[in-house]
């Protein structure tokens, strides 16, 4: 990977980390509000709203979605604009039936699903309000994956501080107004919102003239392994979920849900900067397949150095976060998130494996990795919530996160011949333990929630002068290109 694409790539990752952190810091305040006022058994049905808003878009999208990221990129740089809006007009008809039909589904049954997750019939309506949600979070979805393709990422980060600050002000008002149902009603205000602004944002491709339908039966065909992949992926991310709901109380899995929130933040952080460097892998693949390969390289020793700190941090600081997330009601998952946190890592190389495998792979290589990742979360959490409860869901996760890693260093490894940074990960390895020994010992002798940043920031401080010094020419030159003018000494160049 060129110094250029290096820089594209974690520009783009920057743009979206940076919203993420901009409307995380400011949407905290929000989640510690509602998990303190909230009942276990509301935060329970907040739970099901996010699980239920996700599985429309799954099942709904019929892997057509990965087909519009992998072509719509390749249209575009081709100025095919007329045939990109086809497909993208198509996809969207065709998802947004069955989504709509899911939503209805889910309205029709809302007593039985409340019946069956939170062991009463009281939340009928609430369960009809997800159902509302799950039509709507479908196509936010799809206008997400057509903003990506367009490779729009500053664009998209802007969607995302502006709608989820907009709509938990909107929830907010309308909780402290109309109680619990006001708070359901604000965040489908704020979906609405994403839609709104995302359509806006890709108009320059969806109102195009000339436009022709696609044929539908050849594209469901086509993407239908894709489908099952998601649908396997699904399972690898949510099935832990389903399965506190299902074998354990309201208050498992409220406590589960916010441990899981919480991981997010870290997920995000992940994700923004996994989904940049899709695109360049398909730029890539059309010059020659070392490009591919040391794009590969480079991906896996900057993600290294991203993603096993902040899991081992944030595994040592659970406690802490828990209490000042949600107070004491919350505390018992710490272990739970103990272990999440550190899952995280799988996650990470996992998503990596999986862009590249999107892309130069058929799309039965993807399934492999999803249905391996989906049968292992399946199998364990049946198997670990009989003997250890929400403490053997989340182990079966950290085994399916781990597994579907196996598998897609197998499967990516018969595409592309990988590089591996071991030394950036055995640096980031000890720096990580470094620090969290730094954060978790004095805890052991004088646990005082008011000092524990201080251990955190001595812990992050002792990281970096282990790593930094320890960084190659083209890592210094990479950071100091986005430090300003003033701070730019601090890397200094040989």
């Amino acid at each position: 990977m060129s110094k250029a694409s290096s820089h594209q790539v974690v520009s783009s990752g920057l743009k979206l980390f940076g919203s993420q952190f901009i409307q995380n810091v400011f949407l905290l305040g929000f989640g510690v509000y509602f998990a303190h006022v909230l009942s276990l058994e509301e935060m329970a049905v907040v739970s099901l709203f996010f699980l239920f808003t996700t599985l429309a878009p799954t099942f709904a999208s019929l892997g057509l979605v990965d087909y519009l990221l992998r072509k719509v990129p390749e249209y575009l740089s081709n100025e095919e604009k007329v045939e990109a809006s086809s497909l993208i007009k198509t996809i969207f008809v065709i998802q947004f039936l069955f989504s709509l039909l899911i939503s209805v589904l889910m309205i029709v049954f809302a007593k039985d699903l409340s019946r069956t997750f939170l062991r009463t019939d009281s939340f009928e309506f609430q369960i009809q309000l997800v159902g509302v949600g799950a039509l709507l979070q479908s196509s936010i979805v799809f206008f997400d994956a057509v903003i990506r393709s367009m490779q729009l990422f500053g664009k998209l980060a802007k969607v995302k501080i502006v709608a989820n600050v907009i709509s938990r002000i909107i929830a907010l008002l309308l909780y402290l107004y109309m109680g619990f149902n006001g708070y359901l009603g604000g965040l489908l205000l704020g979906c609405l919102i994403t839609l709104i602004m995302l359509v806006y944002y890709t108009k320059s491709v969806l109102f195009v003239k000339e436009t022709y339908w696609e044929d539908y039966m050849f594209l469901i065909r086509f993407s239908f392994p894709y489908y099952l992949s998601n649908i396997t992926r699904y399972l690898l991310m949510n099935v832990d979920k389903y399965v506190i709901g299902l074998f354990l109380t309201p208050a498992h899995l409220a406590t589960y849900f916010i441990a899981s929130k919480i991981v997010e933040y870290l997920k995000q952080i992940i994700d923004s900067f996994v989904n940049p460097i899709l695109p360049k892998i398909a730029e890539f693949k059309a010059i020659n397949m070392e490009r591919v390969e040391n794009s590969f390289q480079k991906s896996f020793r900057y993600m290294t150095f991203l993603i096993i700190p902040l899991s081992l941090g944030g595994a040592v600081l659970s406690y802490s976060l828990l209490y000042l997330y949600g107070g004491v009601k919350y505390t018992d998952g710490t272990l739970v998130m103990i272990i999440l946190f550190v899952s995280m890592i799988g996650y990470g190389y996992t998503g990596l494996f999986g862009i590249n495998i999107h892309v130069l792979g058929k799309p039965v290589d993807k399934l492999k990795i999803n249905l391996a990742g989906g049968v292992i979360n399946v199998l364990l959490s049946l198997l670990f919530v009989y003997l250890f409860k929400d403490t053997g869901v989340a182990l079966a996760k950290f085994g399916a996160y781990f597994g579907a890693v196996i598998i897609g260093h197998m499967v990516l490894g018969k595409i592309i011949k990988l590089k591996y940074d071991t030394g950036a990960f055995k640096l980031s390895l000890f720096a990580s333990v470094v620090m969290t020994l730094i954060i978790v010992i004095p805890q052991f002798y004088f646990h005082q929630l008011k000092i524990v940043p201080i251990h955190a920031v001595l812990g992050v401080i002792a990281y970096f002068i282990i790593v930094m010094p320890r960084l190659n020419q083209y890592d210094k030159d990479l950071i100091r290109s986005f430090l300003p003018g003033k701070l730019k000494w601090i890397l200094k160049t040989d």
